[in-house]
């Protein structure tokens, strides 16, 4: 059952929703997008039409109601995906909030919801909700997204994976909803700048582990 907070959302976008829907076939520049690169989920954005990389995403609480938010969503070019499969966007850690320095365990919980389902961010990993990919291959959705506390003045951190039932494609490397709930958009911006420095692995770094786990492999045999 929908919570009350989005049940008044769906009631007062019907219009939007409406309008959405008949530009549904356009690319949304501002959600996240996807594509595959060697069988794998990346996420990124799309900048005029050019597919960025990108893993770290901005969101803004109480835009449509306190503490409620449903941008970014997700978009693709047609025929991305296989029909008859479904993509889950998975929470990977606990929520954690910005303390002007770091990190750390936040009070509050993230909730996402999607039609009458719902998960709830915990202690560690919570699997997420399938969803199905559209006949021509699309997968372009919006969750509903919550923090716990809407009056909780706060920058909120989430590490995420997008994970999918096609056979042979994995899912995605991590990428962070950097929340902001009635925030200064000075702290939005450090909390952003310290993710994208500090948690998201650098090429090298990737590299250097790959070789590591190549070494280890080869030890254990």
């Amino acid at each position: 059952m929908r919570t009350p907070i989005t049940a008044l959302i769906a009631a007062g976008l019907v219009a939007s929703s409406a309008l959405a829907s008949e530009d549904h076939d356009h690319e949304h520049e501002g959600d996240v997008f996807l594509v595959i690169e060697n069988d794998q989920i990346v996420t990124g954005i799309l900048d005029e039409g050019v597919f960025e990389t990108e893993r770290v995403f901005g969101v803004e609480f109480g835009e449509i109601l306190p503490g409620v938010a449903d941008e970014p969503g997700f978009d693709n070019f047609e025929g991305t995906f296989a029909a008859n499969t479904e993509i889950a966007a998975n929470f990977m850690s606990e929520l954690t909030a910005w303390n002007g320095t770091d990190l750390s365990p936040a009070a509050e919980s993230l909730i996402f919801e999607f039609g009458p389902e719902s998960f709830t961010s915990s202690t560690g990993f919570v699997p997420g909700i399938g969803i199905p990919v559209e006949a021509n291959g699309e997968w372009h959705n919006h969750y509903d997204m919550l923090i716990s506390d809407a009056l909780a003045i706060g920058v909120y951190v989430m590490e995420m994976e997008l994970v999918s039932t096609q056979t042979g494609l994995a899912g995605s490397e991590s990428f962070w909803f950097v929340f902001n709930n009635g925030d200064s958009e000075t702290n939005h911006d450090a909390a952003i700048d310290y993710v994208e420095s500090v948690l998201v692995p650098t090429p090298a770094a990737a590299t250097m582990f790959a070789v590591a786990g190549v070494s280890i492999l080869r030890r254990r045999r």
